[in-house]
């Protein structure tokens, strides 16, 4: 099918965020990235992977929506290291290293 490209036409604006891994998995690829929320529950896992088929490429940069009072950005590395990140109202763009 024709490649094609969705605006974000809400008012909201998505957590943008990128993983750092270390020099032998730079991109972080099989970290899982969710956000944390104030109510006790967490939004949707997102794994970070190279691709799913044949010539296919996923972007390694998560858009996150928020949905709620967020409390954190959790990362649970490829390794299975898990880390918490405060999360920011103010800051939109994460860049998290291993």
């Amino acid at each position: 099918a024709a490649t094609r490209i969705f605006e974000n036409r809400s008012t909201e604006r998505g957590i943008r965020v990128s993983l750092e891994g270390p020099s032998q998995n730079k991109l972080a690829i099989g970290s899982i990235v969710r956000l944390l929320y104030a109510d006790g529950s967490a939004g949707p896992a997102r794994n970070i992977q190279a691709g799913s088929g044949y010539w296919s490429q996923n972007s390694t940069v998560q858009v996150l929506g928020i949905s709620g009072t967020t409390e954190a950005v959790e990362v649970t590395w490829f390794d299975g290291r898990v880390d918490q990140i405060e999360f920011d109202p103010g800051l939109m763009d994460y860049v998290i290293s291993y």
